[in-house]
């Protein structure tokens, strides 16, 4: 299972708007992380604070945590508490990847996570220029994925 900090990752990849606004681009998160979920197992992005409307509980494989009023880091830390032998966890916040690496699970720096390689039996990939979140979520109903 692939466990992503959210908020960190937007802020690594600078998300639509940059730095620590790009922290804020939750669709830009979830939209960057869509590949990379697409029938390769579980993916799990946690992101700060309440749920945002404009994103949606799950695509696919892509699941969305809300860490309400406790921080992301706990919750990062409880998923990987549960599985961590299975767990790789993307962030790039030192202090949650050497607890998270203390619990047995894996980390990745946000520069070290690319898209997963399609497998050769795998249906092709929708294109990326695909637009909105709302887009994608379509197509993972219609069996995409």
């Amino acid at each position: 299972m692939l466990i992503v900090d959210g908020s960190n990752l937007g802020g690594a990849l600078g998300g639509a708007a940059g730095g620590r606004r790009g922290a804020r681009d939750r669709v830009a998160v979830v939209r960057s992380l869509l590949p990379r979920a697409r029938g390769r197992g579980r993916v799990v992005v946690v992101f700060d604070g309440p749920p945002d409307p404009a994103v949606a509980d799950a695509y696919g494989p892509l699941a969305v945590r809300w860490s309400g009023r406790e921080s992301a880091d706990a919750v990062i830390l409880r998923l990987v508490a549960a599985r961590p032998r299975e767990a790789w966890v993307v962030t790039e916040d030192r202090a949650l990847a050497r607890a998270c690496r203390d619990l047995g699970a894996r980390w990745l720096r946000a520069d070290e996570l690319q898209p997963a390689a399609p497998s050769a039996d795998a249906e092709p990939e929708k294109p990326q220029s695909a637009g909105t979140v709302e887009e994608w979520e379509e197509w993972f109903r219609r069996g995409g994925g």
